[in-house]
Parts: C-alpha cells; structure tokens; sequence
C-alpha cells in the first residue's frame, strides 16, 4: 500500500507586518483529513487548536493541500477548511496585539483573509457541501466578535454581541473564486461607537480602493477581551492576517 502524501511547507512563514499571520503552514494530505485540532504555530497565537465539540470529532476543520491565491497577495502554507457541520474551532491570540495597542479605544485595526466555495476549489477526499463560513476575532466566552462571514453567493461582514450575530451584505462571491476582503476598524473612544468598513472591491495588484464598502451599523464591543481566532461555519478559509495598517495585511509590510 502507498503510504498518504502530506504537503508540509517547511520554514518560518513571513508575515509582512501583520501582527496576526495563520498561513495554515501545517500538514496537509489529498489520501486522508489532518484536522486542525492540536495544530498551532501561527503567528501572533498561542496553544493549539480546540474543536468546540466532545463528538463528530470528523466534522472538526482541517488542513488540505494548497493555499488560496488572489492576485498579487504574498501566499504561503496549506489551508483551512471547515465543514458544513462543524463546531466551532478557536486558537488563541497572544498579547502582540495588546502591546502594540490595537485593542485599545481610539486604535485603528485592520483585518483581512482569503475565502472560496465550491466543489473544484476542494478537489479532495475531505469534501463539504457549500454553505457558508466565518472567521472572527472572540472574547474567551464567545459572547463578543467581529470578522467577516461568507458563503457560496456573499460575504458579510460580522459583529457579535451578547452572544448574537449579526452580518451585513458587504459583495456578491462566485464559487470555486478566491475572494479577498479587508476591513477598517477603528474602536471608539469616550464612549463613542466602533467603526468597521470593509473594502471589498480590491483587484489583483492589492492597491487600496477609494471607495469604501457599507458600514456596518452602531456597535460597540469591549475589544480589549478579544482574545481567540475563531473558525466557524463552513468554507475554505486562508491567510488571515490582523495588523495595524493596511499594507500589514495584504503582506506588504507596515
């Protein structure tokens, strides 16, 4: 019998600038799901990965060969993939966003990935339906977030509070396309509200766009707690990047 192939990507990864960097550099095989639960490594996390789930431990996200490409965005690692069933998944962050000051009031944080759906972009045994995924910054007791949410026809941006989710249209998606999304947040100070903007029209040379995407409506979270990366839903998930300027998250530097 011929053994499984992984694709395993060796080296440091670079991060350009991003304070936050999950590349999915883990190991990856076409025969048979690495699950993502006990991985870890990325850059600006600690620990491993926990599934959320004490059953259906075959549902949990995993790894599968290849990353996700978008233009001129510097791409390294595998990717992640979740399944349409699957529990929520978290790594937790360090302090590097903390002692930068991006969790602070009045603090501008930037926040992108790279997301697809459909069947040719899975390509594997480890195959899901299409159906929608998200991808959050979460307080250790899941009740607050912000991220981005998106399936096989739009992606969204999301806001969580008190435990509930509200996403609002950002752009239309195309299955088996890898879309890249950034957002804007600025956290409001003396009481004012958050700000979250995403820019969705970005083309393959990653030149920031004039004009904005809808803002999401008045919120307000207590940002100084997000302390998880957060893997929810189902989808295709790669290079997540959090920094403090654009250019942080779009691998060109700070």
């Amino acid at each position: 019998m011929t053994p499984a192939t992984l694709v395993v990507n060796l080296g440091p990864a670079d991060s350009g600038g991003a304070l936050v960097y999950e590349p999915f550099d883990y190991p990856a095989s076409p025969d048979e799901p690495q699950y993502l639960t006990g991985k870890g490594g990325a850059i600006g996390t600690k620990g491993s990965y926990v599934y959320m789930s004490g059953d259906k431990l075959e549902r949990a996200p995993a790894a599968l060969a290849k990353g996700l490409s978008y233009g001129e965005l510097p791409v390294t690692g595998n990717r992640g993939s979740t399944n349409r069933w699957s529990a929520d998944t978290y790594i937790g962050l360090d302090d590097s966003l903390q002692k930068a000051g991006l969790l602070e009031d009045g603090a501008t944080l930037w926040i992108s990935y790279v997301f697809a759906a459909g069947p040719e972009i899975h390509g594997q045994k480890h195959d899901h339906r299409n159906g929608g995924g998200m991808v959050t910054l979460r307080t250790e007791d899941m009740k607050e977030g912000i991220g981005f949410k998106a399936h096989s026809r739009q992606f969204e941006t999301a806001v969580v509070r008190g435990g509930k989710l509200k996403a609002v249209r950002i752009t239309g998606t195309r299955q088996n396309t890898p879309i890249l999304v950034v957002a804007r947040i600025i956290w409001g100070k003396d009481g004012e509200n958050d700000s979250f903007v995403p820019f969705p029209n970005i083309g393959p040379d990653l030149k920031l766009p004039e004009k904005e995407g809808r803002e999401f409506g008045p919120f307000n979270i207590d940002q100084s707690k997000l302390s998880r990366l957060v893997l929810s839903g189902e989808g295709q998930f790669d290079e997540i990047r959090v920094g403090a300027t654009y250019e942080s998250v779009v691998g060109g530097g700070k």
